[in-house]
């Protein structure tokens, strides 16, 4: 069916008012200029896309109509594991809280995949999880000197400093 013919102009637009993706209002765009007989030149002028797109955008309205301006879901590898391998990953994470070579051992003994190294941060991106690495500390810290420091200084409002010593004429005011 083409849906190109099919489709009045006040449908376009209507479809155009209603849609919230800003991609797919592009492309409907591109459809109600081609419905309003413009030719592919202004259509790239005015919208600012490839005479290719313009095309394409067209042939897949005609073929799949609304749908067809959507963006497709990928065709990517799915993965190792299946939903509930995963969930129960995600609470065996959230009970023991491992190391990257800790879930990757958990992997391979309980569902029999082996992930790489680096495809494990990956991983747990997708199953919602952060990474959280301790700060960096300095190995000849000092605890006790930095609390002692802190102490010399006195914050003020609107965010300055100021050097506090007995001595000072400006803490006796």
């Amino acid at each position: 069916m083409d849906y190109f013919k099919s489709t009045s102009l006040k449908q376009l637009e209507q479809m155009y008012k209603q849609e919230k993706d800003s991609n797919v209002k592009t492309k409907l765009l591109v459809v109600i200029h081609k419905k309003e007989r413009k030719k592919h030149k202004d259509i790239t002028k005015s919208l600012r896309v490839s005479d290719s797109k313009i095309k394409r955008i067209i042939r897949r309205f005609r073929k799949e109509g609304e749908q067809g301006l959507c963006r497709k879901e990928g065709s990517g590898n799915p993965g190792y594991l299946t939903d509930n391998q995963k969930q129960k990953l995600t609470e065996h994470i959230e009970q023991e809280q491992p190391t990257s070579r800790q879930i990757n051992q958990y992997i391979q003994d309980n569902f029999g995949e082996t992930y790489h190294p680096f495809s494990i941060p990956r991983l747990l991106r997708n199953l919602k999880f952060s990474r959280i690495t301790p700060r960096k500390q300095h190995y000849k810290t000092d605890k006790s000197k930095q609390e002692e420091w802190k102490q010399f200084f006195k914050k003020r409002s609107r965010n300055t400093w100021i050097w506090v010593t007995e001595s000072s004429s400006k803490t006796n005011q």
